[in-house]
């Protein structure tokens, strides 16, 4: 728990561009990203929570994979319904388009600006929408046992999605952009879901 208070400290007194204090938690999914966040908001309930998740491109928008998964977020739907009016001082409004049934109107939330919020999710840190953020945080775990540990929290029927979809998509992100090296804070998450901070980046 101490270095939890201690990344909740970092995120309180870091600096901001606007009202509201945008905080980016990347890192593959299994790795810890929702845990870490969920103590968070223990620790500091006036948190809010944006899962990346729930921004998939529409089967419109790109193919899904052959298994069945969507593996492109829409970083631009999501920049302009809520990085953009939150960074401006308003109100974010969005829909969740992720996996609705058919026959229901998608689930709808709004973010009011001020206070922190954390933007959650792989991808969350695209060299397309850094410049978001006061601060940044990536939760480090090998991208083999990220993956089992998401088969675990997901169940087996789910592999073919991480092993063939998600995870390699992941991957190739990880490889070309390096978000790793460029956020403020790199926080390691051990099997019994504890946290420490592996490495500090902030000047």
């Amino acid at each position: 728990m101490k270095d939890i208070q201690k990344i909740l400290e970092t995120i309180k007194s870091c600096s901001q561009k606007a009202a509201t204090k945008l905080i980016a938690v990347d890192g593959f999914g299994g790795s810890g990203k929702s845990t870490l966040t969920e103590k968070l908001v223990e620790l500091y309930s006036s948190i809010k929570v944006v899962g990346l998740d729930k921004f998939p491109c529409l089967p419109t928008e790109h193919s899904y994979h052959s298994v069945g998964a969507q593996t492109r977020i829409n970083l631009e739907r999501f920049q302009n319904e809520v990085l953009i009016p939150l960074s401006e001082g308003k109100e974010a409004r969005f829909q969740n388009t992720f996996w609705w049934p058919t026959d229901q109107a998608p689930e709808r939330f709004t973010v009011q600006p001020g206070e922190i919020v954390l933007i959650e999710g792989c991808y969350s840190f695209h060299k397309d929408i850094r410049h978001f953020y006061d601060l940044s945080i990536w939760v480090d775990c090998a991208p083999d046992e990220a993956m089992e540990r998401a088969v675990a929290r997901d169940g087996e029927s789910g592999r073919s999605l991480w092993e063939e979809a998600h995870a390699p998509n992941e991957r190739q992100y990880v490889a070309a952009q390096q978000p790793q090296k460029y956020v403020d804070l790199i926080v390691f998450n051990v099997a019994d879901k504890s946290f420490f901070i592996k490495a500090e980046h902030i000047t």
